[in-house]
């Protein structure tokens, strides 16, 4: 099935395939690799076979795609991802989401439609290797937004020369990366979101200034959950078991054998040779990793907004995107 050309659609791909969905290096980990049986017992019958998918988390991924471009906060919601996702994505028995909730570490959800609906999502990995041509380049590297929305919007009139340079801070915003210590500074914040932390090392993993890193209690209506040595913490540096599950991705979206040996990755087709690979203990005491974070307002791209709305009129940046959304 082919992509919908829909903003949210786009922007997901652009951000799957960067270092800002996969930085394993600094535990900026949003995606996680899955292997989905059809069949009761078919994985424990040895018969292979089986659909390699990615596990995405419907919150954490807004909350990412909120902090990577400022302008998305307009555009994406929890709702309009699933829906923009939805046509691809592999349906599966909301009751696996207990062992979803192990493996990402985030917590469970305690609202009645989240649990109905679910908060993850399965993509299955061979409709995005097909689809990441249209984000990436043949060698691997990221297509910038600007050529990618002219293709797919080339077909609307109205669209024509909008995603010039001159009007990139109408739809995107401010461009940054989604990183750590934004996502999770503040676990009480709306815009944080309490989808887009980690429990697994709740009161276990110091941050980089010595602190314990404690969360805000859970709701009463959420069960605790049992965590395991191969539950991911957003922030916390991968290690090698982790990474070895990671590299699987690597191997399938770049093509390349790899060997028992475990990498880091910047990206699911970027390899880290560089970064050393440590085991869970030293990565536990390495604590939060604590990126600086650049200002998450720019002065210039402010005012630069309110010359093009003086110019070209407040309807031209309110109504930007028109009937692409």
């Amino acid at each position: 099935m082919q992509l919908s050309p829909t903003l949210p659609t786009v922007l997901f791909l652009n951000y799957l395939f960067s270092g800002n969905a996969v930085s394993t290096e600094k535990g900026k980990t949003s995606v996680f690799p899955v292997t989905v049986y059809r069949m009761p017992g078919e994985r424990t019958k040895g018969l292979g076979g089986g659909q390699p998918c990615l596990m995405v988390h419907l919150a954490h991924t807004k909350t990412a795609l909120w902090r990577r471009w400022s302008a998305c906060r307009k555009t994406i919601s929890n709702q309009v991802l699933r829906e923009a996702l939805t046509p691809f994505a592999l349906p599966y028995d909301l009751r696996d989401n207990a062992e979803q909730i192990t493996v990402s570490g985030f917590e469970p959800y305690n609202h009645d439609l989240q649990n109905l609906e679910g908060g993850f999502m399965l993509i299955p990995a061979h409709w995005l290797d097909v689809m990441k041509y249209l984000v990436m380049h043949p060698n691997g590297t990221l297509r910038d937004l600007s050529q990618v929305l002219t293709n797919v919007y080339a077909h609307l009139p109205e669209l024509q020369g909008k995603f010039d340079d001159e009007f990139r801070c109408l739809w995107l915003g401010e461009e940054r990366d989604s990183n750590v210590k934004a996502m999770i500074k503040d676990c009480h914040l709306d815009h944080t979101c309490g989808m887009a932390r980690a429990r697994a090392f709740d009161k276990i993993i110091n941050t980089n200034d010595g602190q314990v890193w404690i969360l805000p209690p859970l709701s009463q209506k959420t069960k605790l959950t049992q965590y395991n040595q191969l539950s991911f913490a957003y922030g916390v540096q991968c290690w090698k078991e982790q990474l070895q599950g990671l590299n699987t991705a690597y191997a399938f979206f770049t093509g390349e054998a790899v060997s028992a040996e475990a990498f880091h990755m910047h990206s699911l087709m970027v390899k880290d040779e560089i970064t050393p690979v440590l085991s869970r203990e030293e990565c536990r005491r390495n604590g939060i990793f604590n990126a600086p974070e650049a200002s998450a307002i720019c002065h210039a791209i402010r005012v630069t907004r309110y010359r093009l709305k003086t110019r070209y009129g407040s309807d031209f940046a309110v109504n930007f995107w028109g009937s692409c959304k």
